[in-house]
């Protein structure tokens, strides 16, 4: 009986599967931030309809894939 254990790591499921799901943990993780620049004003759009609150300069959070900032 083999072990499925055995062999390189690179031909394990369980490898790919982790890889995968951690660059998605990246992605949704960098997509939470946004930054809106000096002297501007963060308009927030989410899911393409505009809000009516606003962002003032410096560094806010967001929910990723939804909502997205304009800098104005």
């Amino acid at each position: 009986m083999t072990d499925r254990n055995q062999g390189p790591f690179y031909t394990r499921p369980l490898t790919y599967v982790l890889g995968i799901g951690g660059l998605l943990g990246v992605i949704t993780l960098a997509n939470c931030f946004t930054i809106v620049d000096g002297g501007h004003v963060g308009v927030i759009r989410r899911l393409g309809a505009i809000q009516d609150t606003s962002l003032a300069e410096g560094f806010h959070t967001k929910l990723p894939f939804v909502e997205s900032v304009i800098s104005e």
